[in-house]
Formats: C-alpha cells, structure tokens, sequence
C-alpha cells in the first residue's frame, strides 16, 4: 500500500497516508499488535479491493492493482488503542498516531562484522 509518512517533532504524532483508491469501508482493517518473535509493535493495514467492472481476460495494459493488500508500521511499544485515530477520505486512509516522547539517541553502537 504506497504511503506518506510525516512525524511531528512538537506534536509527537506521526501521521501516515495511505492510498486505498476504491476500497470499501467494510474491506479495510486495522490492527494493533506485537510481533511475537522479537516483540516489535506494529500498526497493520489490510484492505481489499476489487475491480468495479469485470476483469478484462488478457488486458493490453494492467496497472491497477486489486486482492488484498497490507502495510505494517512499527510503532513504540507503549502505543496503546487511544493513541490512534483512522479516517478514510476520498480512497485515503489517513492514520495520526501518537508516538509519546521520544528517546535520546545516543544508545547506537557498531556491531563488528567478522
């Protein structure tokens, strides 16, 4: 799913737009959740669209893209339910999210390569 994502450094809100031109209501969903394997949150987008005339057999040309789609944006691990709002406009999703203060950046270190 082709996104733009902005961060606010006053606000602390990234804000995510995503293109779901032609997807329902009804054939979106948005999850929050943690990956299970190395305990990373994430937001999940899964949408679904479908072709609004019949599928053409052997088109000269395809750039639409219909099925099912997914987009996953890491998040803090303290992002809670509340911290998200979702709102879906003229075929945009638009995610604000509330990411909280953010850490110093001053933990980064070289892992050597052998």
């Amino acid at each position: 799913i082709p996104a733009d994502l902005q961060y606010s450094r006053d606000t602390h809100i990234l804000t995510a737009s995503l293109e779901l031109p032609g997807v329902k209501r009804d054939r979106l969903r948005i999850t929050l959740g943690t990956a299970y394997f190395n305990k990373v949150r994430y937001v999940c987008v899964i949408a679904e669209s479908t072709p609004s005339v019949n599928r053409i057999v052997n088109p000269n040309l395809r750039e639409r893209r219909f099925g099912l789609m997914r987009r996953v944006i890491q998040v803090p691990e303290t992002t809670t339910l509340e911290d998200i709002k979702a709102s879906l406009e003229d075929g945009v999703l638009t995610l604000r999210i509330d990411l909280g203060e953010p850490y110093e950046l001053d933990d980064e270190v070289e892992v050597p390569i052998s």
